[in-house]
């Protein structure tokens, strides 16, 4: 049986929730319609979905399918600058013949991933790069790039619309059939309950036979690309030798440094095998333990935001990046202060021992030297906290990475920019660089706080994200990001970073908002940002002067505000709250109309960067 990150629910819990479409209610965060609010109380129906491309498509029959004009796809692909990420210095000698292999490995995920987001996306990927030189294949090649951006036809930073399609992104992307509703789901394990591990397993997917449902495991699913990811990182482990060469008198000499990466090997060995099997307990524990090698690499199915429809699937993806050990060491002293950021936590006495740190990790600074899948679709990843398996994290902790040259390089190709739109001169000025690294910092801490799991009626114990289904990666996001704003004022005044900085801090995080908003109103971070945005705002910790058309930060309030925001976030999480997790999307998760007019004002702005990995070795 595949290994979860959690258990699957019971026929009875899942019976007894309403079959409402979560993700519409996400889909509401900058949408302002009153009909569209009514809708939430709908029952989710299928949304009318043609069949997939039946045969190879042409790149002429592709681009008659477009959406948009050939001006609009020149002015969105100007909003992706190019940017150069590289790390310093030179590539050890020791590891530098695994990055061919691991780059390979890295490619073939990316093809699962892209299978994974949409039934067409890979066929229509491989005829516009087919182009020839027909009339129009230079507006093939521009399609082409906004597709390979986006990871499908669908725009991420424009809510999702089809710019490739006459088809709406299915709720479910590629990981369900595309005309299925949770109600269907529903319905079919109470029906046949038996049927529910292995239609909630997050590596599976859910396809029909006839009438029935059936489930097929990833290995068989993406069987070939994963096969060539598995043996290429066999290959990268075979390349790499442990060899302590003898001392003067033939004893075992110096250690040699190729010998810090064997852990890196051994993973790479068992991660291969997870690949191929399903069962990445083993692997991940591993990958844990692979010591002070400068080389590292996420490789698998990690992430639960693609599957918008049950939250439950997970999308592939893979970082490679060197660690920075100087930069690393500078924060080694901050997981001594774990405890104190669980005690400074806003909990009733009934759920303080019920949230604790997992396993105290330290935080490592990396610098990108290549990503795939899920890791540079549409958002490019800054940070990371991983593995996501519960019992893993309890167990052995994670490993809490910020990924510098990545926040360098959005730092200044975005939010610099956006702090100049939004604020007057002076406070702009109070945007820095220093203060958005911070952020991301506290933010590490953040995600790493857990709720233990929850008794429900009638016997048993399940998780939080179980009993919020598909409004829990939103819950998560709100709560990572408003106790990164908690960690970061407590760390203030403990010292450990700048004193008085709840200026910098407000205005940096509004910043980041408005940086984050015009990602789309389909982006799950967009979604959190805006909750926070709005309970802020209703805290007066955010305000806006209509005069100049600018927002200002009442800094003297925003401490009280985010302990309370945590407070009643935390609630939600610890008790399992549903419906309370509707409630405060539905409150705040609207956006402003001074926000949205803010926001065509920055439409020529960069909403993101291409990366170019000019430190990877080529194929």
């Amino acid at each position: 049986m595949p290994v979860r990150s959690a258990a699957a629910p019971s026929a009875r819990t899942v019976a007894q929730r309403p079959a409402t479409l979560d993700w519409a209610i996400l889909g509401l965060v900058v949408v302002t319609s009153l009909a569209v609010v009514a809708s939430l109380t709908m029952v989710a129906s299928p949304a009318a979905a043609a069949p997939p491309l039946s045969a190879p498509p042409s790149a002429r029959s592709v681009l008659m399918t477009r959406a948009i004009s050939p001006a609009q796809v020149t002015a969105r692909l100007a909003r992706y600058p190019a940017v150069k990420l590289t790390v310093p210095g030179k590539i050890p000698d020791d590891v530098a013949a695994m990055l061919p292999h691991l780059r390979q490995a890295a490619d073939a995920i990316d093809r699962v991933y892209w299978q994974q987001v949409s039934a067409d996306g890979p066929a229509m990927r491989a005829a516009l790069r087919r182009t020839g030189r027909f009339e129009g294949h230079q507006l093939a090649k521009q399609f082409l790039q906004l597709l390979e951006i986006h990871y499908g036809p669908w725009d991420r930073h424009h809510n999702d619309d089809p710019f490739l399609s006459q088809r709406q992104r299915p709720p479910g992307a590629n990981f369900y059939p595309a005309d299925i509703s949770r109600r269907e789901i529903d319905t079919w394990v109470h029906k046949l309950p038996a049927t529910a591990p292995a239609l909630f397993s997050p590596y599976t997917v859910v396809r029909r036979s006839g009438r029935d449902l059936t489930t097929v495991p990833y290995s068989k699913a993406y069987a070939a690309d994963l096969k060539v990811a598995a043996d290429a990182l066999r290959a990268a482990a075979a390349v790499h030798r442990c060899v302590q060469p003898k001392g003067p008198n033939g004893g075992v000499g110096d250690h040699d440094s190729r010998c810090r990466c064997a852990g890196l090997a051994t993973f790479l060995t068992a991660r291969a095998t997870s690949l191929l099997n399903d069962d990445y307990l083993t692997s991940e524990v591993l990958w844990l333990s692979t010591g002070d090698c400068p080389l590292d690499i996420v490789i698998g199915p990690y992430e639960y935001y693609e599957d918008r429809l049950m939250g439950l699937k997970t999308s592939f993806e893979s970082i490679i990046y060197l660690r920075d050990e100087r930069a690393s060491q500078r924060f080694a002293q901050l997981t001594k202060l774990h405890q104190g950021l669980i005690d400074n936590l806003p909990l009733p006495p009934d759920l303080k021992p019920r949230f604790e740190l997992t396993k105290p990790s330290p935080i490592t600074i990396g610098n990108v030297l290549y990503t795939a899948g899920d890791a540079r679709s549409g958002y490019q990843i800054r940070a990371f906290v991983l593995p996501n398996d519960e019992r893993v994290r309890r167990a052995r902790g994670t490993k809490n990475v910020i990924l510098k040259n990545v926040v360098q390089a959005k730092f200044d190709t975005l939010a610099q920019p956006v702090a100049q739109a939004i604020f007057e001169p002076k406070l702009a000025r109070q945007v820095s660089f220093d203060a958005y690294f911070n952020i991301l910092l506290a933010w590490q801490f953040a995600h790493g706080i857990q709720a233990s799991r929850i008794e429900v009626p009638g016997g048993g114990r399940t998780s939080a994200r179980e009993l919020l289904r598909a409004r829990y990666p939103l819950i998560e996001l709100v709560k990572g990001e408003a106790i990164a704003l908690l960690n970061y004022l407590w760390l203030s005044e403990q010292g450990v970073l700048p004193k008085g900085a709840e200026t910098t801090v407000a205005a940096t995080f509004l910043a980041g908002f408005f940086d984050s908003m015009r990602l789309g109103r389909s982006s799950p971070q967009t979604a959190a940002k805006s909750i926070i945005y709005n309970y802020l705002a209703n805290e007066w910790v955010f305000r806006y002067n209509p005069s100049g058309r600018t927002f200002e930060v009442n800094a003297p309030v925003l401490k009280k505000a985010v302990r309370k925001l945590v407070a009643e976030v935390l609630q939600i999480i610890g008790r399992g709250d549903y419906a309370g997790a509707g409630r405060l999307i539905l409150q705040y998760g609207i956006a402003p109309g001074e926000v949205h007019a803010k926001l065509s004002e920055l439409s020529a702005l960069p909403v993101d960067i291409k990366p170019v990995y000019a430190s990877m070795p080529a194929l």
